[in-house]
């Protein structure tokens, strides 16, 4: 069955040509219906620009049908013989003969069914044919011969003009504002690709994803870069170092019990507390598989996810003096009931939230855990990153619905947190909003699940560190959500004076949908995130495609 296309709108362009393929349908993109809408060019020369169109269609935000048909084109036509070329054009004028501006169109027999200005200042009569028109224009002592000769003379000139190398356009999208443009456009293909909604997929060791041009995508990298504090190995290096260096399940479990959390400074304690929290479940359940976290989802959570979870919120709590509430299983995300995506009946539901009490109960932080240990597959891993991300967005609506006499200054500095659980690694990512419509899902940070004995040394203390780092952007979060509470306590005192200004409600309006594993699943089992192939030297453990392929497993 052939592929469907909806009609696609680019960047306007005074080049009639790259119009060509804004007015015409995808699936008349091939070189013989462009040829046939330029006939006053040779083949050669509208083959090298029919390519350069091509190309510059590639630079665009374009979902992976159309991109695959791209591609075929470009392979098809790539060096084509002059046989070709004429067979081509010949068969699509056999057919239907159009021209790009609407001047002249011709049923098959090349009778005319359209008239208007043919930009020659003559008006074709309805009736006539194109080839008696052509006589008719002649000057009447000119030899049809010479004719011939003046054409090879006039294509002779136009092949030494054509431009030999191809240079990018600089309309294409590149900036914040094209990818608002773009994001708009885009939600009428009925697609899942986060470029539609307005997010870019981007991070430590994340693959460019093809349809994003690399300016842009490395302009957004700079942007969203944590910098995460101290270790929190240097408080503790002789403690962490007999934990690490115990030789049995038993002695490592002995060596966390005796952690010092006694006799100390209080914020001292408080991240020894964090320390032997962390470590403990690892110790008691997972080494000694009192808990096998491949059994099941449930396992992996109970065993490792919400341990680190609370931990990092009784941390928050005790250091920081803030009540933040983890709250575990097929919880449902609040941020979806308010705006209205979801309802009480038909509720989304994430695998573990945190929330700021004294906030509003705002929503930071969500666990998604596809599977058991290394269990899921392709589809499974790649559905709960989309519904992650929607999550995500609801998240930014509910804040900005919430606080909307706050500015977008302080919005921007929020960062909301999803915790991505999968393969044998867990995933930290943010979403921010550094401007209006824009929306960028950042892959923090990647560790490993320890699972093993044998690999304790290198995986408990990465797990440990990266616990740690998860902190820290838990605590930047509730930093720039108190500003923003701040500044719409300031701003509503304006408002009570009549001041005008803007909600911050309508600057933040993402499109948001509440996604069904049954019916979307398999749309999005190929466009999961994907990792770098080249590592980050930092990111010890992202080897493998971020979305494992599960006949590996």
């Amino acid at each position: 069955m052939s592929t469907t296309f909806p009609n696609y709108e680019f960047p306007e362009n005074d080049d009639q040509k790259r119009r060509f393929f804004s007015e015409n349908n995808p699936k008349d993109w091939d070189f013989g219906h462009f040829a046939n809408a330029f006939p006053e060019h040779s083949n050669e020369r509208n083959h090298l620009d029919y390519m350069n169109g091509l190309n510059w269609i590639k630079q665009h935000f374009i979902d992976f049908r159309l991109r695959s048909k791209i591609q075929e084109l470009i392979k098809e036509w790539k060096k084509p013989s002059r046989q070709k070329l004429e067979e081509s054009k010949k068969a699509v004028a056999n057919m239907i003969n159009i021209n790009i501006e609407n001047n002249v169109v011709c049923d098959n027999n090349q009778q005319l069914i359209f008239k208007g200005d043919n930009n020659h200042g003559n008006v074709i009569q309805e009736g006539s044919s194109s080839s008696s028109s052509n006589k008719r224009d002649r000057p009447k002592n000119q030899d049809p011969e010479s004719t011939k000769i003046n054409k090879k003379s006039r294509l002779a000139t136009e092949q030494e003009d054509l431009p030999q190398v191809w240079e990018e356009p600089s309309d294409v999208v590149g900036s914040e504002e094209n990818w608002c443009r773009y994001g708009k456009h885009g939600r009428n293909l009925l697609m899942d690709m986060p470029e539609l909604y307005g997010v870019c997929w981007c991070g430590q060791g994340v693959k460019k994803r093809e349809n994003i041009p690399i300016d842009l995508y490395q302009g957004i990298q700079e942007q969203v870069v944590t910098t995460f504090g101290s270790q929190i190995y240097q408080y503790f290096e002789e403690a962490i170092d007999v934990v690490l260096d115990a030789k049995s399940i038993e002695d490592t479990d002995l060596a966390v019990e005796s952690f010092p959390v006694v006799k100390i400074a209080d914020e001292l304690r408080y991240k020894g507390l964090f320390v032997k929290e962390i470590l403990s479940p690892l110790a008691k359940e997972v080494y000694t598989s009192v808990t096998d976290i491949e059994e099941s989802e449930s396992s992996w959570n109970v065993a490792v996810l919400y341990p680190m979870m609370k931990a990092c919120a009784r941390y928050i709590s005790l250091a920081k003096g803030r009540a933040i509430t983890f709250v575990p299983g097929e919880a449902p995300l609040q941020a979806m009931t308010n705006i209205g995506v979801a309802t009480t009946k038909a509720p989304y539901n994430a695998d573990g939230i945190l929330r700021v009490s004294n906030l509003d109960k705002a929503e930071i932080c969500l666990l998604e855990t596809s599977s058991a240990y290394n269990k899921a597959g392709r589809a499974k891993i790649s559905f709960d990153h989309h519904k992650a991300m929607f999550a995500l967005l609801a998240m930014i609506k509910n804040t900005a619905q919430n606080f909307q006499y706050a500015t977008y200054d302080e919005l921007k500095k929020m960062k909301f947190i999803f915790i991505h659980a999968h393969g044998d690694a867990i995933r930290i990512w943010s979403l921010s909003s550094p401007e209006p419509g824009v929306y960028i899902m950042n892959k923090e940070l990647k560790m490993p699940s320890p699972k093993d004995f044998y690999k304790k040394v290198d995986h408990m203390n990465t797990f440990m560190e990266g616990s740690w780092k998860l902190v820290t952007l838990l605590t930047d979060a509730i930093d720039a959500l108190d500003e923003i509470d701040e500044a719409h306590k300031r701003n509503l005192k304006k408002v009570r004076k009549n001041q005008k200004l803007t909600s911050l409600s309508v600057l933040v309006e993402p499109t948001i949908k509440k996604m069904s594993e049954r019916q979307h699943a398999t749309i999005v089992t190929e466009d999961g995130p994907m990792s770098s192939p080249i590592r980050p030297p930092d990111d010890e453990f992202n080897e493998e495609s971020d979305v494992e392929d599960p006949s590996a497993q």
